[in-house]
């Protein structure tokens, strides 16, 4: 799994991709954590080259399963 990394937005605050599990997680400013599910290998890089996270997680990430975490 790789570490936290730092996103810059104003929801988001960090993602973690473990594609050994096809996981990715989220951790937003509000303290909340997210972990999603089924994810493709190179999405978390897609999320993290879009100009908006925030708006990258809410359009492309309601079709996988989540959890929340925290």
């Amino acid at each position: 799994m790789s570490d936290w990394l730092p996103v810059k937005s104003s929801n988001v605050a960090a993602v973690r991709a473990d594609p050994d599990r096809a996981e990715l997680h989220v951790r937003f400013k509000d303290g909340s954590m997210y972990t999603y599910y089924s994810v493709p290998a190179g999405l978390a890089d897609d999320l993290l080259a879009s100009d908006s996270p925030g708006r990258f997680i809410r359009e492309n990430m309601n079709v996988y399963q989540y959890k929340r975490m925290g």
